[in-house]
């Protein structure tokens, strides 16, 4: 008597089709976090050494507490 099969014993075309996919989706992940850092973070090293300058002169609101908690460096 041949044994039943069940619906996992067999892989369906659909599930290499989907398999196939994960570098294609991979690459479209990639691509746009590297999208969104050019666009919306290009400048950010620029805006922290600017805020660095104005804590450590003393020029920015944070000055102060930023001192009394780390003091300095």
């Amino acid at each position: 008597m041949p044994e039943k099969e069940t619906p996992g014993d067999k892989e369906t075309p659909l599930a290499h089709e989907r398999l196939l996919l994960l570098p294609a989706l991979h690459q479209i992940l990639g691509l746009t976090i590297w999208v969104e850092r050019k666009l919306w973070l290009g400048d950010t090293g620029r805006k922290l050494k600017h805020l660095d300058q104005e804590v450590h002169s003393g020029q920015n609101e944070l000055s102060a507490e930023i001192l009394e908690r780390f003091g300095r460096q």
